[in-house]
């Protein structure tokens, strides 16, 4: 299961080779840093869509400048594929920022060469877990941008672990899911009861759930986690 991730935690794109701009969950702390949020699953399939769309569009206007070259034509060539482009990454920049509202939205300012990709959204978090109603993300995850190829997520918090399955109720208070942390140095914490995570890795019990210490320690050493009731 791969570990939690936060603002300024590294990606695949160069420019910048961090999780920029966010905001980030303001109170949802892991591994002191804000957590990283997706968008709704229900949002992916509409986004990809277009994005596959814009991505034709791109690549025709530059199969076509190609074609011209050498030609009379080239420079009308060229000019039209730069306007796709500035086209493509306005419309998609838009729709990226309106499906993304709650969620955290990455500005990559790696080049197409131009223009650059512009804003980015998470479109693969975990679908149960829940971080202010919106998907948790994780190291391994996948940024849409509004031009050019996939961002990838490729750092985390280690001692926070985020899987595709929830061991609590993803919807309590404000969307907060579960987390779960190896090595008990990971926190994540929601400082606001009504928008807070709902759930906390504890740095007492390295991140499991004390009855969950309880049931291992017994199962150890034998003793019955409970007496055993005679009558």
């Amino acid at each position: 299961m791969p570990p939690a991730a936060r603002i300024t935690d590294n990606v695949t794109h160069l420019l910048p080779p961090v999780l920029t701009q966010g905001p980030g969950s303001p109170d949802v702390i892991i591994g002191g840093l804000p957590a990283w949020r997706g968008i709704p699953g229900a949002a992916v399939v509409g986004l990809q869509a277009a994005k596959q769309t814009s991505d034709v569009a791109i690549r025709t206007a530059e199969a076509a400048t190609a074609a011209a070259a050498g030609t009379p034509g080239a420079p009308v060539a060229k000019a039209a594929e730069e306007t796709t482009k500035a086209t493509a990454a306005e419309t998609m920049g838009y729709m990226i920022s309106s499906v993304g509202a709650g969620a955290d939205i990455h500005m990559c300012s790696t080049p197409l060469p131009a223009p650059p990709h512009g804003p980015g959204v998470v479109i693969d978090g975990s679908p149960t877990v829940l971080i202010n109603n919106m998907p948790a993300c994780r190291m391994g995850d996948t940024i849409l941008e509004a031009v050019g190829p996939p961002n990838k997520i490729i750092r985390g918090e280690p001692t926070v672990i985020i899987g595709n399955t929830g061991g609590g109720n993803p919807s309590a208070e404000g969307g907060g899911g579960q987390g779960r942390g190896e090595s008990g140095t990971g926190q994540a914490s929601g400082t606001s009861p009504q928008e807070g995570a709902g759930t906390q890795v504890s740095t007492e019990t390295g991140g499991v759930p004390r009855f969950g210490n309880a049931l291992a320690e017994a199962a150890e050493t034998g003793d019955a986690f409970c007496e055993i009731c005679l009558e």
